[in-house]
């Protein structure tokens, strides 16, 4: 709440001397009561901080704001494809420019191509067969270790595993 004071300024002063008189009982409604509103009205079609930014602190925090955000999903960006490449060398030795690579590439076609529609589309196809094949996995394992204890091999072969 103290950000939106500090991005809110005179606004917020306003709203919170309103709080504190009437929690006072000093006074219903008053003029800065109405300004704070009026503050919110103002910026009632700012959708997303940058917006705001823009509109309340002008455009060299707006730059500031930009440069932030991009910064930011460039980490996670780089975090996301790592972690994917880093899962494929370890599961089956694939080195990691080429999985990232890939994985890059093809996101970059479809959300290029169909964006948002695109991404929701092949999340119903992950959808369609990730389930039955997690079944499948399921029924599998059940069926291979009915007769015999799932954890003999391995606690013979790492017994640290199993504390």
């Amino acid at each position: 709440m103290e950000r939106l004071y500090v991005l809110l300024g005179d606004c917020a002063a306003h709203e919170q001397d309103h709080v504190v008189r009437n929690s006072l009982g000093l006074e219903r409604v008053d003029q800065s009561w109405h300004q704070a509103h009026m503050c919110a009205r103002e910026y009632a079609d700012a959708h997303d901080v940058h917006v705001f930014v823009l509109g309340r602190l002008g455009k060299p925090m707006y730059a500031v704001v930009l440069l932030t955000m991009v910064f930011y999903m460039a980490v996670y960006l780089a975090a996301e494809l790592t972690g994917i490449a880093l899962a494929a060398q370890l599961t089956y030795g694939v080195p990691l420019i080429v999985t990232a690579s890939v994985i890059g590439v093809g996101t970059l076609a479809y959300t290029a191509t169909g964006g948002l529609p695109a991404s929701v589309f092949t999340d119903r196809i992950q959808t369609w067969l990730i389930i039955p094949l997690l079944s499948v996995v399921f029924v599998a394992a059940i069926a291979l270790t009915a007769d015999s204890r799932p954890f003999a091999t391995l606690a013979d072969t790492a017994p640290e595993l199993l504390s």
